[in-house]
């Protein structure tokens, strides 16, 4: 285990962090326009998030709940990229987490990734 040593002044104390947290939009984003994508980009900036997760459901996922068809995952994935490199905000990132696995993922898998990965307290945000 490494060891920094860091000197400060007496009676230092750190910064607060302004920002905690995690917004995770958990859908197939099938039938989500770019204002319901704005509203969530503002939702987690107005609520201070570090990050907002857009997590895009392979088409296995969405057969198994709720039986309706939708397009490839590759093009809704690409859409979102497309909003974001249009929104410029640093703090939007795509998960592709069902895009490598290409099969169905459970939620509480999802979510055990996600919590792996991205800073907590976790909030989905669901339509």
């Amino acid at each position: 285990m490494k060891r920094d040593i860091q000197h400060v002044p007496y009676g230092y104390e750190p910064p607060v962090e302004q920002r905690k947290g995690t917004l995770v939009f958990y859908d197939s984003f099938e039938h989500i326009t770019d204002q319901e994508l704005e509203v969530a980009a503002k939702t987690a900036a107005d609520r201070r998030f570090t990050k907002l997760v857009l997590y895009p459901l392979h088409e296995e996922t969405v057969r198994r709940m709720t039986k309706e068809p939708v397009s490839a995952y590759y093009k809704r994935e690409d859409r979102l990229h497309e909003w974001k490199r249009e929104q410029g905000r640093s703090f939007i990132t795509v998960e592709s987490l069902e895009g490598k696995r290409k099969k169905y993922t459970p939620l509480d898998s999802a979510l055990r990734h996600l919590a792996e990965i991205y800073p907590s307290p976790i909030f989905l945000y669901l339509t």
